[in-house]
């Protein structure tokens, strides 16, 4: 029989691995204690040594991460995505999990190679996919645990919180209609994009329902978010073609851009021309005038997604999918409030 002291003399410990594996006992401990500082290939070398060595979560306790719930983003965290964030990690905290943030794109057999030593590594229980590119691998991910898409919903097959674009850029067209506007620019990003597909989709649709057609020139598509390409291709538009009544933009970036290009072409906003933008963020909000946009609830996305993956890692649902569309608040401010006709 096994004493005590055979056991403690046997455990595997951070050394023991970090000799293993060729790699520092300091990557070692911080691949235990914070694994979204390494790197999946130290990840997995990781993993390899543990295996060698017969590591087991029941005799070296003292390895064992708590269970995790890891967020997976492709860009770069940004305060829009912060609040999401925010209340993903608000779900797991109350359920006990820890959060991991990784930023990485799953789009091959290597990657989800990697994704799996990790997901063994750290002991994962479900990752959340904020703004995900590419569902072709959604299907290997979810054999190892549940997912949930957040914010643009890439395939039917998985659970996904997002917001209705139709009835958010419907609230918009309709405030700049009330106003007596129908020469509209609708100034958009790349269509690779689920929300700037659908809230051109709903553009599109709201000038049908008002027998309105469209004209050449009157949707306008960049390649990428970019302040930059919106100035100079609204001081371009602004300077060279007759002046729409109004410009929406799919984002307060973008929006802030039309309006400092309309001052270069000393157009005043809103006098002349109302802008309207999107997301509510910091831009809205220092730029002159302040942009008329809309408000995503954020937080309650990225906590309501926390809340169904909870439900697919503890087995309290049986129901396959989940599409969840919160609503959204128009937001109006001085970019779009014109001057009534006949006032001084």
């Amino acid at each position: 029989m096994q004493t005590g002291k055979d056991n403690k003399k046997n455990r595997v410990t951070v050394n023991d691995i970090a000799k293993a594996s060729g790699i520092s006992i300091a990557t070692v401990s911080r691949a235990v204690n914070h694994p979204e500082l390494v790197n999946g290939r130290t990840a997995a070398r990781i993993q390899a040594a543990m295996n060698e060595l017969g590591y087991s979560p029941r005799n070296n306790s003292s390895l064992i991460p708590p269970d995790s719930l890891l967020i997976n983003i492709q860009t770069p965290v940004n305060s829009f995505y912060a609040k999401v964030i925010e209340g993903i990690a608000a779900s797991a905290k109350l359920h006990g999990y820890r959060v991991l943030i990784n930023q990485d794109v799953y789009d091959s057999d290597e990657k989800i190679g990697e994704l799996a030593q990790r997901i063994k590594l750290n002991n994962i229980k479900g990752i959340v996919f904020i703004n995900a590119l590419s569902s072709s691998y959604f299907s290997n991910i979810s054999e190892m645990v549940p997912l949930v898409q957040c914010l643009e919903p890439i395939s039917t097959d998985y659970s996904c919180v997002s917001i209705d674009n139709q009835r958010a850029v419907y609230s918009i067209m309709e405030h700049l209609f009330r106003q007596g506007k129908r020469n509209i620019v609708f100034l958009n990003g790349p269509q690779e994009s689920i929300y700037a597909k659908e809230r051109q989709d709903a553009f599109i649709s709201f000038m049908e329902l008002n027998s309105l057609a469209l004209r050449d020139g009157q949707i306008i598509n960049l390649p990428s978010d970019n302040y930059d390409m919106a100035l100079s291709t609204f001081v371009r538009l602004l300077s060279s073609s007759d002046l729409p009544e109004a410009v929406f933009a799919v984002s307060d970036l973008m929006a802030a851009a039309v309006i400092n290009a309309a001052r270069i072409c000393r157009i005043d906003v809103p006098e002349q021309m109302l802008v309207a933008g999107f997301n509510n963020d910091d831009y809205s909000m220092i730029s002159q005038p302040k942009i008329t946009t809309v408000s995503q609830p954020l937080f309650n996305i990225g906590y309501t997604a926390g809340e169904i993956l909870y439900d697919y890692v503890s087995n309290r649902t049986s129901k396959p999918t989940r599409f969840i569309r919160l609503d959204t608040e128009l937001i109006i401010r001085e970019s779009t409030m014109a001057p009534i006709s006949g006032q001084n």
